[in-house]
């Protein structure tokens, strides 16, 4: 088969899309300070997904930073080489196939013989 078609013999590759998702979990942090003869403000710092609060209430400094799940997603792409054919070569039969083979012709032309014997016998 393989002089026939050469192209067979030939390594080809298969392209495996894969994809992997990458979770970071929320971060949630709070924490205070006492701090004294600071006025009332509230300061916002946001930046990608973090986002930070901090304002004071009487004497005290309060911190809340907040940061959002962030998902990724790696997507990526995996070669996989493989043969388009494979020649096995054929294995040779063994005497024991022989064998049968020749007690299967025996037996099918004797049922042959009994069955024109008994046609021709009326």
């Amino acid at each position: 088969m393989l002089k026939r078609h050469p192209y067979l013999a030939v390594k080809d590759t298969i392209v495996k899309i894969d994809s992997v998702e990458i979770v970071t979990p929320a971060v949630q942090i709070d924490s205070s300070a006492s701090i004294y003869g600071l006025r009332r403000d509230t300061l916002i710092i946001r930046e990608n997904q973090l986002t930070i609060k901090t304002f004071i209430r009487n004497d005290t400094v309060f911190v809340n930073g907040e940061c959002d799940t962030i998902k990724t997603t790696v997507v990526r792409e995996v070669l996989v080489p493989y043969n388009k054919f494979t020649h096995k070569p054929r294995d040779k039969l063994s005497w024991r196939d022989y064998v049968t083979a020749s007690f299967i012709a025996i037996v099918v032309l004797a049922f042959i013989f009994l069955l024109a014997f008994m046609v021709f016998k009326r």
